[in-house]
């Protein structure tokens, strides 16, 4: 995302990082979208084989989920005494619910 525009902070390293973020998370969305599309095509071909690969690859969106949370923590911890910021645990608190509801990513719960 070069030419991303989430505007410029003082820290080039917080735009580095913000940026490395939002990359995660767009790959994150893209393993998603496979997914669905993998699902629906099982579902709509009666595919079991397809079906059993999606239920197999889930893993690649949790761990893609758990890293994202680890990255923003770690950013947020760094950032924090110096910025003023929300604590850590509100804020991932109020960020990975909505990257649940926007990526919806729970094809299996066991």
């Amino acid at each position: 995302m070069d030419n991303l525009n989430i505007g410029r902070h003082i820290s080039g390293q917080f735009n580095e990082d913000l940026e490395r973020i939002i990359n995660h998370v767009m790959h994150m969305g893209g393993l998603v979208e496979k997914q669905l599309t993998d699902a629906l095509t099982s579902v709509c071909d009666a595919d079991e084989e397809l079906a059993k690969k999606v239920l197999n690859n889930d893993y690649q969106i949790n761990n893609a989920e758990v890293s994202i949370d680890d990255e923003c923590t770690r950013i947020i911890a760094k950032r924090q005494p110096a910025a003023g910021l929300p604590s850590c645990k509100s804020l991932t608190g109020a960020l990975m619910p909505h990257i649940h509801d926007q990526f919806g990513h729970h094809f299996y719960e066991p």
